[in-house]
């Protein structure tokens, strides 16, 4: 069986367990979360379903003792259905009678979006039904394949969730096709938690649940998820083929390494991982031919062939639990430049942006990656990035372009936008070389300005970026966003030339990391998902305009994810003005590196003593924050104020010895949070983006 996550709380849960004679309440207990693996980092839930095979349900009878469930895997006296109620219960409620009986707590059930305090009203299930799994591949796997599936735990919350009884007789071991939450609110996250469970144990889809999952994703979902960890162990029961991967400048978590059968069929799918490897699990004993495919990675598609690139595909032959290593490939890429090779530095990005027509070589087929970019040659680029927009009539024609000359429509629409309106003379002067300053300045206004994050100075502290100099607040916004680095002396270097190799892996960059809107075409609000006069719209766009909040890199705010808590920590030190911090040179938190985006954030946070994290030294940047705990770091955020809590609780769901009943009530009296219509505080359930912007909004109101 896979790790098991919840060993850490065992430093603290056994020893109590061990010597009680009573129920253990362990109150204010903070059960360690595991921090997540993933094999390839991020990508999204549709790329994660497009790796899915697609193919009919097999028809093999279901054996439902074949998952053998609930097991104690490392001996504590809690099987695997426990740890998950102990694991997902609010720390302050559990209560667990020796040996290991969950009496109480308090539970999210996911699929209602309901809280339960009664374990005898919860099941443990498992997000993809054992009798969905076996249809889905499992059939193939070994007894203690099965077994690892019906008690994975690697991932809190995904394999195995918890939910109430009665909603999960619903759902059986129905599909997505066949049956949905009944609370509309989660089909994204229930999509993703789907999705994520079938590509980690290498799980098919049928073409109707492939169907569903696509149109659940596609109700402004949010696009964020992981690439799991395989679950299925090479080399046991089912065959499998394992290999390494090359290819320069290639990204490998977009390939996708398939194996055919003799007669045509798809017999395996894998992707890669971001070191090159791969593992293509879960095959029948047979003969396979194996191919590489590029897709959007960079790289040509290829079969495997021990003659090389291009040659007949050889045939691998596998048996029954045998594993065949060393079916390796080196994939070429297409060369578009004869002076860009693969291995040249820019060669992905210098490639995407002759592909998407954003640059262009020259006729003796170059690219001439070191020639420096003029004034002319950036606006032209600019204009194909915005789409070639129609130039209005009463643009600016410029003395030194003539009509017809092949950037003239390209610079009279960047005057037309204030993008650069030229010179005083009435030139705008299109073969002057461009520096990193006219860069910056083009790119700020072609985002329409947007404000310079009040802590640019940290993640950009550049000795010749500083108040005061040309173009600051462009130069600054540039350097806080990492399309352009600094040089090894600490200079930011303004004045130096852009070369066009650069400028392909700038607006790549730029491309990839922020994806603000081209000034012409600027929607009303600040975030796409936040429409004008939705709930908090005009605190959410407030808290922008300061530079309190931010959002994603694709123009979202998702204003009903849940708030992590590194997120509340950058809100709260920039509400603050970012005040001067010293930064200790070793992190407060055992899970925080000194090189975390909010490290300095979250440091602050610390040694204001707004949190003191857990009581195993972690903080856990992207837990997320519930309503009890946010309560908590706002009054202490105010400064702790005196306040008399009332002697009787003003919400139903809250007592009087609840850990933050103090503060809770406080953020009740001055009016930031006066709960909900039915005189509930709901304590423990997590803040979304969109309220927790508007608690700032009423705390910086209030102070």
């Amino acid at each position: 069986m896979p790790g098991n996550p919840l060993q850490q709380k065992r430093r603290f849960i056994r020893p109590l367990i061990a010597s009680a004679l009573v129920p253990v309440f362990l109150v204010g207990l903070a059960v360690p979360v595991p921090a997540l693996s993933f094999r390839s980092g991020l990508t999204t839930s549709t790329d994660l379903l497009d790796t899915l095979e697609v193919r009919p349900e097999a028809t093999v009878p279901f054996e439902a003792d074949g998952f053998e469930r609930w097991i104690d895997a490392d001996a504590d006296g809690c099987d695997s259905a426990r740890e998950v109620l102990i694991a997902a219960s609010h720390p302050s409620m559990i209560v667990v009678e020796p040996p290991c009986t969950v009496a109480a707590g308090s539970w999210h059930s996911l699929y209602d979006n309901s809280f339960e305090s009664d374990p005898a009203q919860l099941t443990v299930d498992h997000t993809v039904p054992l009798e969905e799994a076996w249809e889905s591949g499992a059939w193939a796997w070994t007894a203690a394949q099965r077994r690892d599936f019906a008690n994975d735990l690697r991932y809190a919350q995904t394999t195995l969730v918890t939910a109430r009884s009665a909603i999960d007789a619903q759902k059986g071991s129905q599909d997505p096709a066949e049956w949905r939450p009944p609370y509309q609110g989660v089909h994204c996250k229930y999509a993703d938690l789907w999705i994520f469970v079938k590509s980690r144990w290498n799980l098919s889809v049928d073409a109707a649940e492939y169907a569903a999952l696509v149109q659940m994703l596609s109700d402004n979902c949010p696009v964020g998820t992981g690439v799991p960890e395989r679950g299925l162990t090479p080399g046991r029961g089912s065959a499998a083929i394992i290999g390494q991967v090359g290819s320069a400048g290639t990204v490998f978590r977009l390939l996708r390494v398939e194996a055919y059968a003799a007669d045509g069929s798809l017999g395996g799918r894998t992707t890669v991982d971001n070191d090159g490897t791969y593992e293509l699990t879960g095959l029948a004993p047979g003969t396979y031919r194996i191919k590489f495919v590029g897709g959007t990675s960079g790289a040509l598609d290829q079969w495997y062939s021990t003659e090389g690139p291009g040659a007949e595909a050889t045939p691998v032959q596998v048996s029954s639990g045998g594993v065949i290593p060393g079916i390796d490939v080196g994939l070429e890429k297409p060369r578009l430049f004869t002076d860009i090779p693969p291995e040249h530095p820019h060669f992905s990005n210098i490639t995407w942006a002759a592909a998407s027509g954003y640059l262009a070589g020259y006729p003796d087929g170059t690219f001439r990656p070191e020639t420096l970019v003029d004034r002319g040659s950036l606006a032209s680029i600019l204009y194909r990035y915005a789409g070639s927009p129609p130039v209005p009539d009463s643009a600016y024609t410029f003395t030194d372009v003539p009509a017809g000359s092949d950037d003239n429509d390209a610079i009279r629409w960047v005057a037309a936008w204030d993008i650069d309106t030229g010179y005083a003379d009435g030139t705008f002067r299109p073969d002057q070389e461009i520096t990193r300053r006219t860069l910056a300045v083009f790119l700020h206004r072609l985002a329409d300005r947007p404000p310079v994050p009040a802590d640019a100075h940290i993640y950009a502290p550049y000795s010749d970026i500083q108040p005061g100099v040309a173009n600051y607040e462009e130069l600054a916004w540039l350097a806080s966003t990492f399309v352009i680095v600094g040089n090894p002396d600490g200079t930011f270097g303004p004045d130096q030339r852009i070369e066009r190799g650069m400028m392909a892996h700038a607006l790549n960059l730029y491309r990839f990391g922020f994806s603000f809107p081209v000034i012409g075409t600027v929607p009303s609000t600040a975030f796409a998902d936040v429409p004008a006069g939705s709930q908090f719209a005009g605190e959410i766009a407030d808290l922008h305009a300061k530079g309190v909040i931010t959002g994603w890199t694709d123009g979202t705010f998702r204003p009903l994810d849940p708030v992590h808590r590194d997120a509340v920590a950058a809100f709260m030190y920039r509400l603050q003005g970012t005040p001067t911090t010293t930064l200790p040179a070793e992190s407060p938190f055992a899970d925080l590196r000194p090189d975390h985006p909010y490290y300095p954030h979250i440091s602050w946070l610390s040694a204001q003593e707004i949190t003191t994290g857990w009581p195993d030294e972690t903080f856990r940047p992207i837990a997320p924050v519930n309503r009890d705990a946010m309560a908590a770091f706002l009054y202490r955020l105010a400064g702790s104020p005196s306040f008399t809590p009332p002697a009787q609780s003003p919400f139903a769901d809250l007592t009087t010895a609840n850990q933050f009943y103090k503060e809770i009530t406080w953020l009740a009296q001055t009016g930031i949070s006066t709960g909900w219509s039915d005189h509930t505080f709901r304590p423990y359930e997590p803040v979304n983006r969109d309220a927790m912007a508007a608690f700032l909004y009423r705390f910086d109101a209030k102070h």
